[in-house]
């Protein structure tokens, strides 16, 4: 089994971003609503600020408590969408129970939507180009593999039908019964689940790209992800790491992002 080095890409396009920025004097401001006290969301926030320091860009954090009321969350949302110098918002996900996703989304201004989640996004998500790339990196070839999404809810298979319109993909939720008959037929296999050990030797097919989307804390404190690496490093072509995968290339793509609306909005 190989590793795909996320982070090595990611640090490709992060250099061309930081170019373009410095030679072309691109004034871009990302703002990042952070609801709770989720711990992996807190983990991608400060990789994103950090991120955004290293290139120069500014960022800030907006942080509510999971019991804050919405109409604050919209508020501030609003107040962003008209402030000049914000170039991108994003609310980071998941939100607290209680909270109405779509529309607090639904309030940032398109052409502030780095992360694509609005109706009527101008970008394509960043987790969907970062699968894109990551999957094109291996070099195989892809014009007759079936991509199966193992995920909590259906949201990137739009983005990911856009990028491989050739493909048949698949979604199929962690509750379908049986789910495991379903992965066991991908030859690209996205876990999105956020369970630690959800895909195991027995659950994929010989020779399998993994992608693995998953952030979790171990017991112990470490980072890890939805796949258990070990268990499937006979059976699995391809496996993204976690950490040092997915993470980083998203990251790479929202700013990549941010920089495409930088450049629309100046």
């Amino acid at each position: 089994m190989h590793l795909i080095n996320g982070k090595a890409l990611a640090d490709k396009i992060l250099c061309d971003i930081k170019n373009q920025i410095e030679q072309n004097d691109i004034k871009s401001g990302l703002a990042i609503i952070l609801v709770g006290n989720d711990p992996a969301s807190k983990i991608y926030v400060r990789l994103k600020q950090k991120t955004c320091e290293n290139l120069g860009i500014d960022c800030h954090v907006y942080l509510f408590a999971d019991d804050a009321k919405q109409e604050k969350i919209v508020e501030a949302i609003n107040f962003l969408n008209e402030d000049q110098a914000v170039k991108g918002i994003l609310v980071q996900l998941p939100l607290p129970t209680g909270f109405d996703e779509t529309k607090i989304l639904n309030t940032i201004a398109p052409a502030k939507d780095v992360d694509a989640l609005t109706s009527a996004p101008l970008v394509i998500s960043p987790l969907a180009q970062s699968i894109a790339e990551l999957i094109k990196s291996t070099s195989e070839r892809l014009t007759t593999k079936k991509f199966v999404v193992l995920a909590n809810h259906s949201a990137i298979c739009a983005s990911l039908k856009t990028l491989f319109p050739e493909n048949q993909i698949e979604y199929i939720s962690p509750t379908t019964v049986a789910w495991q008959e379903k992965t066991k037929t991908a030859d690209i296999l996205i876990a999105c689940v956020g369970k630690i050990n959800t895909i195991t030797a027995d659950k994929i097919k010989q020779g399998a790209i993994i992608i693995d989307v998953g952030i979790n804390k171990a017991p112990d404190g470490a980072t890890t992800g939805d796949v258990d690496a070990q268990s499937v490093e006979n059976i699995a072509s391809w496996l993204t790491p976690v950490p040092g995968g997915v993470g980083p290339m998203t990251i790479a793509m929202l700013l990549k992002n941010l920089l495409a609306l930088s450049n629309k909005n100046n």
